[in-house]
């Protein structure tokens, strides 16, 4: 009867018959509801009439039915205005839509359109989350050259970030660092159209190993994993525990999907894809430890990936997810679609004769895309992959102590890209010197705070064990490029580029305004996507002193200009427009800085790596043979390429004498 009352209900609601999905979807919704009641109060729920429960989830459902409206409408407004801003980007590219495409993309040192690629602004976002983390980095331990971690160490830290007191601050702060970080992700992504709630008792991202969990098998993965859960987050719909039974129902679903990689959800003959970007990162967590010790046992039974690879991923997946929504709006792969389709159309309309090259160079824009968007092609056979990783580390470890000797062609690099910038070489040089001081710790500390000299820090961080052959002989040769001074020595010229380059930053907007700026200035920085916005909020944040003559504009200075003020700039009142305004400067100034440090300092990028992968699929024999053609190729065809394409776009005489320096 109650059914058949809430049927009619809903038929006067929409003022059809429901169809037999929206009924389902209802109920379902109602049953997850009475579920989340019964864990959020379950003495309470427990003592409710089955009618009361049903009237307070189809209150929550009301509640949730509006927020959604609301969403929705959100969507569609951003989804316009991405669809316009690209349209009209498209349309005004000096060089065709087509090379629009390409240029918005990914980072390419020819483009002068204006624009900051999606691949920059996903590392922008990357780094400006990592650079809030220094602490959390610091906690991983680096002894004998990160062959070895304090692993006690490491499980206080994992402590501390499932909210248990451990009496160490140093872990405590790191711990608050992090739950401060995925929080200002999860809001600006919700601020572009993403929907992500706030779980209370979230500590951090779980990792499972599909095939350590396909390996121990059904029953015994189930029996093991049940023993480590809150068995308080699984209840009825009336507020009762779930049996053991009900679990390892449940938690036989959730083996399945973990061992095939999701291979049994598939729907045969149904489209496959990643649907609405902005829903991704929504769903709830479905397996609740028990507790900080339940999570540690867990990852040495079925994980390969430790604290820090989690965190890392977890960051960096953010930060591509939301790259792609802020520039392509809610479903990006959607709007990426239609742009490509829109630029063949027209490119082969212009020229028809041409159509089948256009045809093929659009279907090249949708690889890098998809590299882009962290949908590369699958692995063939990841035991092929593991051995070729592990034979590729073998040979780097052994071969390239000596790369520091090559390294020296680096500061010819530094050089051009100095004076293309507007900066000293001098100057760059000589910061060189200090960074390359041991004992100038305030200096890198400050740098790595700005988002520079990262990737060696986070790149040593420990697993919980060396889960395969790739793993152990991934350290031993990050451990010989450290031994050989090439990691210190590398880091030490990206932190003396990018530390010179804020500097110039800096000093630009204390005493110039957007319409004062050089010749030789501004270009640069609409090229790259700066706008009189960013540049006003840039002018009134305070650059710090660093001492030695250095006085960088940096992220942390930018975050430091107050909210009352960015109004003003900005014209709106709004709070998310406030906090996103504040974002883009902070991002585009992060970005700038860290495309040019990788043209100082050459450090491939994504259009490098698709080009000496040349199409071939990981995990075969051929590809894998041919990455191994490219492994200690790749870092000069990315510099010729890189600063080849930087001299296409100069005059003849500018272009002559860069080349002349570049093959000097």
């Amino acid at each position: 009867m109650a059914r058949a009352q809430c049927i009619a209900a809903m038929k006067r609601a929409i003022g059809r018959d429901p169809t037999a999905k929206e009924l389902r979807d209802i109920e379902d919704r109602l049953r997850a509801n009475m579920r989340e009641l019964a864990v959020r109060d379950p003495v309470r729920a427990s003592s409710m009439s089955a009618r009361q429960r049903l009237d307070a989830a189809a209150k929550l459902a009301a509640q949730q039915l509006v927020a959604e409206a609301a969403k929705d409408k959100q969507r569609v407004a951003l989804s316009i205005i991405a669809r316009q801003r690209l349209d009209q980007y498209i349309s005004g590219h000096p060089k065709g839509p087509a090379q629009a495409i390409d240029d918005l993309v990914a980072f390419n040192p020819r483009s002068t359109a204006g624009v900051m690629s999606i691949e920059t602004r996903a590392r922008a976002i990357s780094r400006n989350a990592e650079r809030q983390l220094v602490e959390l980095w610091e906690q991983g331990g680096d002894r004998f050259l990160g062959l070895f971690q304090d692993t006690a160490g490491l499980e206080t830290l994992i402590r501390e970030i499932h909210g248990e007191d451990t009496g160490n601050p140093d872990a405590k702060r790191a711990a608050e660092q992090w739950h401060r970080v995925a929080e200002s992700m999860r809001q600006a992504y919700n601020d572009a159209g993403g929907k992500i709630g706030k779980l209370d008792d979230w500590g951090m991202p779980h990792h499972h190993s599909p095939e350590k969990v396909g390996r121990a098998g059904k029953d015994a993965w189930v029996l093991e994993t049940r023993q480590l859960l809150d068995r308080d987050r699984y209840r009825n719909d009336d507020g009762s525990r779930m049996s053991d039974a009900q679990l390892d129902e449940f938690l036989g679903h959730a083996w399945l999907s973990i061992a095939s990689r999701g291979a049994n959800k598939i729907e045969p003959g149904q489209f496959r894809g990643d649907g609405m970007r902005a829903n991704r990162h929504a769903e709830e967590r479905q397996i609740h430890f028990r507790d900080a010790g339940a999570y540690i046992e867990y990852q040495r039974r079925f994980g390969d990936q430790g604290l820090f690879q989690v965190l890392t991923g977890h960051v960096r997946s953010m930060a591509a997810d939301l790259a792609l929504v802020e520039v392509l709006g809610p479903n990006p792969d959607h709007t990426m679609r239609w742009a490509i389709d829109e630029a063949q159309k027209r490119e082969a309309t212009t020229n028809p004769l041409e159509s089948e090259k256009v045809a093929e160079r659009m279907r090249g824009i949708e690889k890098l895309y998809n590299i882009v968007a962290g949908r590369g092609e699958p692995i063939a056979d990841r035991r092929i992959a593991g051995w070729a990783d592990a034979l590729k580390n073998t040979l780097v470890a052994s071969r390239l102590g000596s790369a520091i000797i090559s390294s020296i062609g680096d500061e010819s690099t530094m050089m051009l890209t100095s004076k293309v910038n507007g900066i000293s070489y001098a100057r760059v040089f000589m910061n060189e010197i200090q960074a390359l001081n041991p004992a100038n710790q305030t200096e890198l500390r400050l740098a790595r705070r700005t988002g520079l000299a990262l990737d060696t820090m986070i790149g040593t961080l420990a697993r919980f064990g060396d889960a395969d052959l790739a793993q152990r002989t991934g350290r031993i040769a990050n451990a010989a490029m450290r031994a050989s001074g090439l990691n210190a020595i590398t880091e030490a010229r990206q932190r003396a580029f990018g530390v010179t380059m804020m500097d110039a930053i800096g000093h630009l907007t204390r005493t110039r305004g957007w319409d004062q700026l050089h010749a030789g200035d501004l270009p640069i920085l609409q090229a790259k996507g700066i706008t009189p916005t960013d540049w006003r909020i840039w002018r009134k944040a305070t650059p710090e002193d660093w001492g030695n003559g250095n006085r960088p504009l940096t992220p942390e200075s930018i975050a430091a200009v107050d909210d009352a003020t960015i109004e003003r700039i900005i014209g709106n009142n709004d709070p998310a427009a406030i906090r996103m305004a504040r974002r883009d400067a902070m991002i585009r100034l992060i970005g700038v800085v860290s495309e040019e440090v990788d043209m100082a300092v050459i450090s491939p990028g994504v259009r490098d790596r698709a080009r000496a992968a040349l199409g071939q699929t990981r995990g075969t024999l051929r590809g894998e043979l041919v990455r191994s053609v490219f492994l200690f190729k790749s870092l000069p065809l990315a510099m010729i390429a890189r600063h080849w394409g930087r001299a296409s776009t100069m005059s003849a005489g500018s272009r002559a004498g860069y080349i002349a320096a570049l093959l000097a």
